[in-house]
């Protein structure tokens, strides 16, 4: 177990923190400024990495068919506005669907990158048989002023993203479709990302290893320079945290760790210690044995004459 106190301080803004010890990512945490001012789940704000993988399920990716719409598609309107989030399906999204409003600030490299999760809002699956799609859409009333949005569509184990809306005071300003640079990330966290093993099926790592190269988690641990302890209480016990540990994360999990503890005999120990008094020859205490065997025998031969 490794662990961290850390105090976090509420700054003004809602915000989403992660910790990351070797290759092993946490989920997020959200920090606001009172609990009952956000809510978040750690099903749906898992670490934002680099190396996820979005899986889009039964939605199309992309854009072009992932954005705001009012009569048309939009990346500007005025604080107020109904708008709507529109996704689309290739006709087999027959799950709830859930839509995450993000928004975003300006990194110092002058691009734009998440922030917060604003509002999560339950969407509708329609069926358009015309044109064989779904159609995904919720409504929401823009707010916050000169602020960018994009939105998660999650429908089932699939998520897609959506490009920028600009929220202005009124309806004069302008804005071009932008992207944030961690959109994707974002997005993956709320899919079902794809194992890299070569089969659809999750290898278990708890099996032995295989000819074929697959390797186990028994494999993985390297405890061969760490010692057991000195039997205590009929135990013996294996620190793991001195081992080599495994670059896997399901075999950090208990159930795949190795032994650790056993069973042993404690062995009577001969008190090597002198007390100052001259050792007794093996057949000097002999004789004294004798000597008391005669001595009863004597006393009770005398006793019955």
């Amino acid at each position: 177990l490794v662990y961290y106190n850390f105090l976090f301080d509420w700054s003004g803004t809602d915000t989403y923190y992660y910790f990351t010890v070797g290759e092993i990512t946490s989920e997020d945490l959200l920090v606001c400024e009172t609990a009952d001012t956000c809510i978040s789940s750690t099903d749906d704000t898992t670490a934002t990495t680099s190396t996820a993988v979005l899986n889009v399920g039964c939605m199309y990716e992309g854009i072009a068919t992932n954005g705001w719409v009012v009569s048309d598609y939009v990346n500007t309107v005025a604080e107020g506005e109904i708008v709507y989030l529109y996704s689309q399906g290739d006709g087999t999204c027959e799950e709830t669907a859930y839509m995450y409003i993000y928004d975003t600030y300006v990194g110092d490299d002058g691009y734009l990158y998440t922030n917060s999760l604003v509002e999560t809002l339950t969407a509708e699956v329609n069926y358009d048989a015309d044109f064989g799609y779904d159609q995904i859409t919720a409504t929401w009333t823009a707010t916050g002023v000169d602020t960018y949005y994009y939105f998660v569509t999650q429908v089932g184990s699939g998520a897609t993203y959506s490009d920028t809306l600009y929220v202005c005071a009124d309806d004069t300003c302008e804005s071009v479709s932008y992207t944030a640079e961690d959109a994707y990330a974002y997005a993956a966290s709320y899919s079902v990302t794809e194992t890299s093993d070569s089969t659809d099926d999750t290898y278990d790592y708890s099996e032995d290893s295989t000819d074929d190269g697959t390797f186990s988690c028994e494999d993985q641990w390297d405890c061969s320079m760490v010692d057991w302890t000195d039997c205590s209480n009929g135990m013996k016990t294996l620190d793991l945290s001195e081992c080599v540990l495994p670059t896997d994360a399901d075999c950090l999990l208990e159930e795949n760790w190795p032994e650790y503890e056993k069973s042993c005999v404690e062995e009577e120990v001969e008190d090597s210690g002198s007390s100052g008094a001259e050792d007794v020859p093996f057949f000097g205490a002999w004789n004294v044995i004798v000597l008391f065997g005669l001595l009863v025998g004597f006393y009770s031969f005398r006793k019955s004459c």
